[in-house]
């Protein structure tokens, strides 16, 4: 299982993710 929690990205001054959260399953597709 992979988790992600709160993830944010930005590009220089730009945000493009900001808080996101998610798990990835073992054995799942997404």
């Amino acid at each position: 299982m992979i988790e992600v929690k709160e993830l944010v990205k930005s590009f220089g001054d730009v945000t493009v993710l900001k808080g996101i959260t998610t798990t990835f399953e073992t054995g799942k597709t997404n």
